[in-house]
Parts: C-alpha cells; sequence; structure tokens
C-alpha cells in the first residue's frame, strides 16, 4: 500500500487550513466545557439526588411492610384479647405509623419523578452536543491529516512548555503518617491542609513537532506530536505533579501548550518525548502560605520506550516516511 501522497501548497493556503483547524478546534474545546459544566453542575447532582431518593424509598417500603406485617400479627390475635400496650401500639400503627409512613413514601415518589424528569431533559439538551462533538472530532481528525501531508512543513526536534496556572487558594488533602509509632497511636492518615498562592504547575518537554521553516512555528497540533502530547506527555507530567503535591489529574484541556518553542538540533530526532524539567512556580507570596517557595526537578527521562513510541508513531506514515527519509528512523 502506497502511502499518500504529498502536496506543494503556498503558505497562505497551508496557513488557512490551520486556521481552520485551530477554529474547529476551539469550537471542540468549548462544546466540551459546555458538555462538562452541564454534567457536572446539572446532570450529576440530579443523578445523586435521584440515588438518595431511591435509597430513602427503600427504606420506607421496608418500614411499612414491617409496620403491615405488625400490624396484621396484631389483627389476628384479636382486640379483645391484646394488652394495653398492644391496643395502644395497634392504634398507633394505624392510625399514625403506617399512614405517615405512605404519606412520606408518596413524598418520596413524586420527588422522584420530577427528579428523573429533569434528568431526561438534560439528556436531551446533551445528546445533541455530543453529536455536535462526535462531528467535530471527524472533521478535525480529516482536517489534520489534510494538513499533515504538506510539504511545505520540516520535521524538527523541538522544546515545549505545558503549563497550568493555579489562582491563589486553600487545598485539605489526607496523608500517611512516617512514623509507625504516630500512626498506631493517631491513626495511618492525617488531614493537611495546605493554603498556596498562585503560581504555575508546569513542565518542558523535548519532542519532534513539524515547523514551519520559515517563521519557526512549531504546529504541535499536527500529529503525531499532538496525540503524543495529549495521551502520553501530558498524563506523564500529571502523574508526576500527583505524586509530589497530591493533586487529582488536571484534564488536558486544563493546560496551555507554551508558545515560546526552541528548535533544537537533529541528533535527537526519532527519538521518544524527553521531560526535561517540571516545576511549580509562586507568586505574591504571603506570609499566611503554606506555600512559599518555587519548586523545581530538572531530569532527563525518555516517556516512552524507543520500542513503545515506533509503535504508536507507526499509525503516521508521513512522519515515518520523513524521519526514514533524513535516516533518523530508529526502527528495524
Amino acid at each position: 500500500m502506497e502511502p499518500p501522497p504529498k502536496f506543494y501548497v503556498p503558505r497562505s493556503e497551508y496557513e488557512a487550513e490551520l486556521a481552520e483547524l485551530k477554529s474547529l478546534q476551539s469550537e471542540l474545546a468549548s462544546l466540551q466545557e459546555k458538555l462538562t459544566r452541564i454534567e457536572t453542575e446539572e446532570y450529576n447532582p440530579l443523578w445523586r439526588e435521584n440515588v438518595r431518593l431511591a435509597r430513602a424509598i427503600r427504606r420506607w417500603e421496608t418500614r411499612l411492610r414491617e409496620y403491615e406485617a405488625r400490624l396484621a400479627e396484631l389483627r389476628r390475635i384479636g382486640w379483645v384479647r391484646l394488652h394495653r400496650r398492644e391496643r395502644e401500639e395497634y392504634q398507633d400503627l394505624l392510625y399514625r405509623l403506617i399512614p405517615r409512613a405512605r404519606a412520606r413514601l408518596e413524598e418520596l415518589h413524586e420527588a422522584q419523578e420530577k427528579v428523573i424528569a429533569e434528568l431526561w431533559r438534560i439528556t436531551e439538551e446533551l445528546t445533541p452536543i455530543r453529536a455536535e462533538i462526535d462531528g467535530l472530532k471527524d472533521r478535525i481528525k480529516d482536517a489534520q491529516e489534510k494538513i499533515s501531508r504538506k510539504v511545505v512543513v520540516q520535521l524538527k526536534r523541538v522544546e515545549l512548555n505545558a503549563y497550568i496556572i493555579i489562582e491563589e487558594g486553600v487545598k485539605t488533602y489526607r496523608k500517611r503518617r512516617k512514623s509507625l509509632a504516630t500512626a498506631r497511636k493517631h491513626g495511618k492518615y492525617v488531614n493537611v491542609t495546605v493554603r498556596y498562592p498562585r503560581g504555575r504547575f508546569q513542565a518542558w518537554f523535548q519532542i519532534d513537532s513539524w515547523v514551519l521553516p520559515e517563521t519557526g512555528t512549531v504546529l504541535w497540533e499536527l500529529e503525531p506530536t499532538y496525540t503524543l502530547i495529549n495521551e502520553h506527555v501530558i498524563p506523564h507530567i500529571n502523574d508526576e505533579f500527583g505524586e509530589e503535591f497530591h493533586l487529582l489529574p488536571f484534564t488536558r484541556e486544563s493546560f496551555t501548550i507554551g508558545e515560546t518553542s526552541t528548535i533544537l538540533g537533529d541528533e535527537d530526532l526519532g527519538k521518544p518525548p524527553i521531560k526535561v524539567k517540571v516545576e511549580r512556580t509562586v507568586e505574591n507570596v504571603k506570609p499566611y502560605h503554606t506555600i512559599k517557595n518555587p519548586w523545581e526537578r530538572t531530569v532527563s527521562e525518555e516517556i516512552l520506550t524507543q520500542e513503545a513510541y515506533n509503535r504508536i508513531v507507526s499509525a503516521y506514515p508521513h512522519y515515518v516516511e520523513e524521519l526514514k527519509r533524513l535516516e533518523k528512523w530508529r526502527g528495524e
């Protein structure tokens, strides 16, 4: 099977297609944000309320069955043979407990019906959004494939920066005690509250990318760089941030890829992405902040093995072909 043909195009055409791709990606990000917001702020709370109501209904149904079973038992004994306390229990079940349980169940069922109706309404609202997202993903994939076949770009090894801006805030997390004696006395974990200033979580990494030769613009949105960043670089960075700072993973959309990029030499072309440095910066530190100093770790760590990297990028024949033309393909 022959590789797809490449096309020589003027820069204006290429940049117009790139602008269209970025517009589609922006539209996709906006829709994904809208979808996440509706799910987080509207659907998920309603679903939790539905679960709560279902549990309450089961509890009251069990309670009502118990009340009715006890009343039936007292009726079998017969009113004239009941003791005073049993007669009081009989009347309490008949006139207070059972009617109250039935009324409570009716209230809960009505509340659940409203919640379920609202869940269906939101589901119907989300369905066209999900369909539009799927359509945009297909269009973006097609646009990326079309752009990636333009020969006006050059393959370069570049250094990029992925960062997240964190506003000032407070975080409480559970931390495992280091001392065994303290853990035995007070428990394995302790709640730790951290007050942190505004700053950034960021990382620098080196990766292969298509570059516009005249301007040095790094087209990291193209494949395979785009997939490598989203599916391998960002998760790797996320794991380190989580381990070091007790953070839940950030979403891919939370990260910004730095606009200022460094074009490196060609000796590392074809290698897996390399993590160069990770850091946490701080701004406007106040005395009450727990975190006062910046933190950084300088490394030179390949994020993937060469074998795993080759398997991934083999899905992008134009990239492999260019590496082979440059005699930089590191496969068999």
